[in-house]
């Protein structure tokens, strides 16, 4: 099991890395206010009511708590994988800042952190639609978390790939959010793909019809998608 000790050095690391940090305590950013000029009766919590300058931590509060990125106030993007299936494809996504949770004894990825340039105009989604039918029914699949906090370090979170950030312009950033949509149809398939000697024959064929009319990728697209899907199933 890896040292999920927080350390100055990986506070300093991690904010020359262009983080924004804070607190986390049960999965939620410790609350602390502060008023118009410092002053402990609060007139907002995290960020100003325009959201243009948001609340520091500093080292002595972040080592007292688990730690957390805030990602409005660093223009930074997550994607997350919440269950085993979207895990098994996220290889799919770029390379970058890799944060991991000890799951039953065994690492297990659970997101993905990206830097966005200032162009980048970021949407917090989740597949399937937040609060949809089909997320009562399957859960939550990936999210691209933009407008929160992810919790990245302490308890039983640890970076996986400490690297900085990989940072995405307009055009990477609509790119990742194709693949989020792949990896969340892949994560479905896998979990519909038939049982051994039942009519994996026909899901296959309708898969292959349902690529040829509902999408407009190339044919070495199509072929690399299904080859993903049967390395898994």
């Amino acid at each position: 099991m890896p040292d999920n000790v927080i350390t100055i050095n990986d506070i300093n690391k991690l904010r020359n890395y262009g983080l924004h940090l804070i607190s986390i305590k049960d999965k939620k950013p410790v609350s602390k206010r502060i008023g118009k000029n410092g002053t402990a009766d609060a007139s907002w919590k995290f960020s100003d009511p325009e959201r243009t300058k948001f609340l520091d931590y500093s080292n002595e509060e972040l080592l007292k708590h688990d730690l957390g990125i805030n990602h409005e106030a660093g223009r930074t993007l997550a994607v997350d994988c919440d269950c085993d299936e979207a895990v098994k494809f996220q290889h799919l996504l770029p390379d970058t800042l890799t944060v991991s949770s000890v799951y039953n004894g065994t690492p297990q990825v659970r997101q993905k952190i990206y830097k966005l340039t200032p162009d980048v105009e970021e949407v917090h989604e989740s597949y399937p639609k937040a609060n949809s039918i089909h997320q009562q029914k399957d859960g939550t699949v990936i999210e691209e978390l933009a407008h929160t906090q992810s919790w990245i370090g302490g308890g039983n979170r640890f970076i996986s790939n400490d690297v900085p950030p990989t940072t995405l312009n307009q055009k990477d950033y609509d790119n990742l959010r194709k693949t989020v949509r792949k990896v969340y149809s892949l994560a479905m398939f896998t979990r519909l793909y038939p049982k051994k000697d039942t009519f994996r024959e026909e899901f296959r064929l309708t898969l292959a019809g349902l690529l040829n009319s509902e999408t407009a990728w190339s044919l070495d697209e199509k072929k690399s998608y299904v080859k993903e899907l049967c390395k898994v199933v």
